[in-house]
C-alpha cells in the first residue's frame, strides 16, 4: 500500500512537472509577449471609474488644477501595464520612456481580497503632497517621493484611465494619464 502511493505520488509530480515545463517560455520576451496578452485585470467597474476620478479631481481641485475625464484609450493602456508588472508583484518600477505619465499602486493587505481601493490607491499618491515643495519644485526632505503628488495634479493631464489586479491579499493599480509629469511646476 506504501509502495502504490508514493508511487501514485511521483507519477503525480512527474505529470505535474511536465505541465508547467510545457508553459515557460524560454525568453523574457516571450514571458512579456504572454503576459501582455493575459488578462489578470478585469475591467474596472463604472463605480470604480468614478471613484478613481473623483480622488484625482478632489487632488487637482485643492491645487486650483481642471478636472480630468476617463478615458477607454487609457484604461487598456493600463491593462496591458497591470497585465506586465502583476507577476513582479511589488517589484515595480514604471517602465518608462513611453509618452502615457504612469501611476503605480501596490497594497498588500492580510485581508483576502485585500480591502484597498481606487480612492485608497490615489489617496496613497497624493500623500506625498507633504513632501512637495512648491518653491523649489521638489520633493523634500532631498531623496524623498513626491512624483507620483506631482502626476495627480499635472496641470497638462486632461485624461486618465486605470486598472486593478487582485490576487490573494495584493492589490496592483496602475493609472495612465494623458501627458506625463515634467520638471516642470505640475501646477
Amino acid at each position: 500500500m506504501m509502495a502504490s502511493s508514493a508511487n501514485s505520488g511521483v507519477y503525480g509530480t512527474r505529470v505535474i512537472i511536465q505541465e508547467l515545463d510545457a508553459g515557460i517560455p524560454d525568453s523574457i520576451e516571450e514571458a512579456q509577449r504572454a503576459l501582455a496578452t493575459s488578462d489578470v485585470s478585469p475591467p474596472v467597474t463604472d463605480q470604480e471609474r468614478s471613484d478613481f476620478v473623483e480622488a484625482h479631481n478632489d487632488a487637482r481641485g485643492a491645487v486650483g488644477v481642471a478636472p480630468l475625464q476617463w478615458d477607454d484609450k487609457h484604461e487598456e493602456e493600463a491593462g496591458k501595464a497591470v497585465n506586465l508588472y502583476f507577476p513582479q508583484a511589488c517589484l515595480i518600477n514604471s517602465a518608462g520612456g513611453e509618452s502615457y505619465g504612469e501611476n503605480i499602486f501596490c497594497g498588500i493587505d492580510s485581508a483576502t481580497p485585500p480591502q484597498w481601493t481606487p480612492r485608497s490607491a490615489v489617496n496613497d499618491w497624493v500623500l506625498e503632497k507633504g513632501k512637495y515643495d512648491y518653491n523649489s519644485n521638489s520633493c523634500n526632505p532631498p531623496g524623498s517621493v513626491c512624483d507620483h503628488y506631482k502626476q495627480v495634479v499635472n496641470k497638462n493631464t486632461t485624461k486618465l484611465g486605470c486598472a486593478i489586479a487582485r490576487q490573494a491579499s495584493k492589490m496592483l493599480v496602475v493609472c495612465k494619464y494623458t501627458k506625463k509629469a515634467t520638471a516642470d511646476r505640475p501646477y
